[in-house]
């Protein structure tokens, strides 16, 4: 949107705008702006249990595939393949995504933890005696 500001303006300049228009096209550039970056974030909260509860799961897998700038996943374990097709589109599209893992989990058969490693994701296990049994994203 900045650009499209600057942009904006150079075609005022490139037309010679008198300097009132100059001026009232900028704060309508302006004000498109502040429209846009000062709108309020929406603050979404829902607890969801799975697998018993496949309404739930969907809407995790939805929700996964929403980030825009980054993925950072703390997990006891990744088992289900369609939660990893989706980390691994996520950084396939340039996102970038990282992970920490139980050690104890995290060569586990079934595991897609080494999925993620061949990908080139960021892995980092936590080496504690304790399960690292934290789920959040």
């Amino acid at each position: 949107l900045r650009d499209q500001i600057f942009v904006g303006l150079k075609k005022g300049f490139a037309v010679n705008l008198p300097f009132d228009q100059l001026m009232e096209r900028t704060q309508l550039l302006i004000l498109g702006l502040e429209r846009v970056c000062l709108q309020p974030v929406p603050q979404h909260h829902e607890v969801l249990f799975f697998p018993d509860d496949p309404e739930s799961f969907t809407k995790f897998i939805n929700v996964l595939k929403t980030p825009t700038q980054s993925m950072d996943i703390c997990v006891f374990s990744v088992t289900d393949d369609r939660i990893a097709n989706v980390v691994l589109k996520v950084h396939q599209k340039g996102i970038p995504v990282r992970v920490i893992t139980d050690d104890e989990r995290a060569e586990d058969q079934g595991s897609d933890i080494q999925k993620f490693r061949d990908a080139g994701i960021p892995v980092r296990i936590d080496h504690s005696p304790n399960h690292m049994h934290h789920k959040f994203c």
